[in-house]
């Protein structure tokens, strides 16, 4: 499992509700998982509810097979392959790929026992949970291919952890970012013929590379060989499916990475350089400066006071 993934805990251990007993509907087969559930009836006046959510990363015979299910439920693969079958339609799995199913839809999801599923997923439910489910750009067989991966990746990361924390908001605040889940959804999804075109297969393989092998990529120049292309259409592909270059998202990893290290475990600013890739430790503090805006050093003491400054800024290409 690459750092840029969440951190997964035993299923014994994490999939235990509030209540201390496991949730029947939860699948089995699991073999890493980070969940989190709210008692519905806790927000009995709401709208729009979500009830239970998490991250798995499936065994290698992991397999669901249901006639129907309790809530309305979207899911969004992260790493691996497998398949899902909804409407009497079977669509392959990967990364990049969002599907959905509702009450009354039978649906099987099964996984490569190569490339176990790593995917996220919400349940939702309440008044308004059929009319949000029948706007989602969902095809006939309930999924959809997302033009910048990352950004729901993360958005339901966020909304995974913001679950988990003890706190009276988390119910709220994880349906706030349900909302916003929701709309860049909207803003990504792609119609299943520019998505199986041949750019955008491109495109996806290199910002899977990206972001599983952050830490060795020296430049973008190493990424374009090994996918056997120019960097000059490297380039061309970033700009019209994450409208941002390949160095800069490149850079944005690498930074966002070390941040996380030195705050999260105090890591020396060399240990830190070392670990995303940078044999100076001076040039690694000139970039991770020019990108948060602090010195290194300073973020790892100061992180709340850099918090102003914890913004990415325009990076110098030749950095």
């Amino acid at each position: 499992m690459n750092s840029r993934l969440p951190l997964l805990e035993n299923t014994q251990t994490a999939a235990v509700g509030r209540h201390g007993r496991r949730p029947a509907f939860l699948a089995e087969r699991v073999a890493q998982s980070r969940y989190f559930f709210f008692d519905p009836s806790m927000d009995s006046g709401a709208k729009l509810t979500i009830p239970c959510g998490g991250c798995e990363r499936c065994s290698a015979n992991y397999l669901v097979s249901r006639e129907s299910f309790r809530y309305f439920a979207l899911e969004y693969v992260a790493e691996g392959h497998g398949y899902f079958t909804c409407n009497g339609q079977t669509t392959k799995l990967q990364p990049g790929i969002l599907f959905g199913y509702a009450p009354g839809n039978a649906h099987v999801i099964s996984t490569s026992a190569e490339q176990p599923l790593l995917k996220y997923f919400l349940d939702f439910s309440g008044p308004r949970s059929r009319s949000i489910f029948r706007s989602l750009p969902l095809n006939e067989g309930g999924t959809a291919w997302i033009r910048q991966p990352h950004a729901i990746r993360d958005l339901f990361q966020q909304i995974v952890d913001a679950g988990q924390e003890p706190r009276d908001l988390s119910q709220k605040l994880c349906s706030s970012l349900f909302e916003v889940l929701l709309l860049r959804i909207e803003q990504n999804a792609m119609r299943p013929e520019d998505a199986k075109c041949r750019a955008f297969e491109t495109y996806a393989r290199a910002s899977y590379e990206l972001r599983t092998g952050f830490r060795t990529l020296r430049s973008t120049a190493d990424l374009a060989q090994k996918l056997m292309i120019t960097p000059a259409y490297l380039a061309r592909l970033f700009q019209r499916y994450a409208n941002a270059s390949p160095h800069k998202t490149l850079m944005g990893i690498k930074m966002a990475e070390a941040a996380s290290l030195l705050v999260g475990t105090g890591a020396s600013v060399t240990h830190a350089a070392a670990y995303v890739g940078f044999s100076d430790p001076y040039h690694f503090s000139r970039v991770f400066k020019s990108y948060y805006g602090s010195a290194p050093a300073h973020f790892r003491a100061h992180p709340r006071s850099s918090a102003a400054h914890n913004r990415p800024v325009a990076l110098d290409p030749h950095s």
